[in-house]
């Protein structure tokens, strides 16, 4: 299935080089009993995927979200951005949706949000990458805590550990 218009000079037959992804993906180890989602962004809806794979596995889910999604199941926990720290101390692995574009400093919201290289989790940044992942202008440059990385080559997901020096 495509998504949106084809070009106009496609046709039957038209040959395409097709990449393989690039990056790293979502892990949620085997052990995690509690998940919690946190969108950093205007938006949950980048994490409303995990759900049901953390569902199918019998993990307890709490989503941090500006606004409560529609139809989230009632055995999600939602809670609000005021309570992301009830939920950083409840999870024993984070799932963090975090905006390229945001304006606070990386190293300052993992401060504020007292995450630190013992924190289990990984940290998905969305945004748009404009060379198509070759890594060649920099626009999705992660800067963390005495570290830089480049979202499309290395990411969209980082480990959280893998942030700090």
């Amino acid at each position: 299935m495509i998504s949106g218009h084809l070009p106009a000079d496609w046709e039957p037959g038209i040959s395409l080089a097709i990449r393989a992804p690039l990056g790293a993906a979502l892990q949620i180890p085997k052990a995690t009993q509690r998940l919690g989602l946190l969108a950093l962004g205007p938006s949950s809806v980048r994490l409303l995927p995990i759900l049901k794979h953390a569902l199918n596995n019998s993990i307890s889910v709490a989503l941090l979200a500006d606004q409560m999604p529609a139809n989230l199941p009632d055995v999600v926990e939602y809670r609000n951005q005021a309570q992301a720290q009830k939920i950083i101390d409840w999870a024993d692995y984070l799932i963090i949706d975090r905006p390229l574009s945001q304006e606070k400093e990386l190293t300052e919201q993992l401060m504020a949000l007292n995450l630190s290289k013992r924190t289990k989790g990984m940290m998905l940044f969305s945004g748009a990458y404009p060379c198509g992942g070759l890594a060649d202008c920099g626009l999705c440059t992660v800067n963390g805590p005495g570290k830089s990385l480049l979202a499309c080559k290395g990411g969209p997901a980082f480990n959280i550990p893998d942030l700090f020096s």
